[in-house]
C-alpha cells in the first residue's frame, strides 16, 4: 500500500490543508477511515482529476 501526502500549503477557512492520495481508491478510503477522516472530505473524478482527501 502506498499513501502520499503533499505539503500543507493550501490556505482555506483559516487553516492550512494538504492532500491525502493513494495508488488505489480503496486503499485511500481505508487509510482515511483509520485516520477518522470524514468521507465528505473525499474528492474525486469527475470533479477532480485525481482521487484525494483534503
Amino acid at each position: 500500500m502506498a499513501v502520499y501526502v503533499d505539503a500543507a500549503i493550501w490556505k482555506w477557512a483559516g487553516h492550512r490543508w494538504c492532500h491525502l492520495m493513494a495508488d488505489d481508491t480503496d486503499e485511500l478510503h481505508r487509510f482515511a477511515a483509520e485516520l477518522a477522516l470524514k468521507r465528505s472530505s473525499y474528492q474525486g473524478p469527475p470533479k477532480t482529476s485525481a482521487p484525494h482527501y483534503d
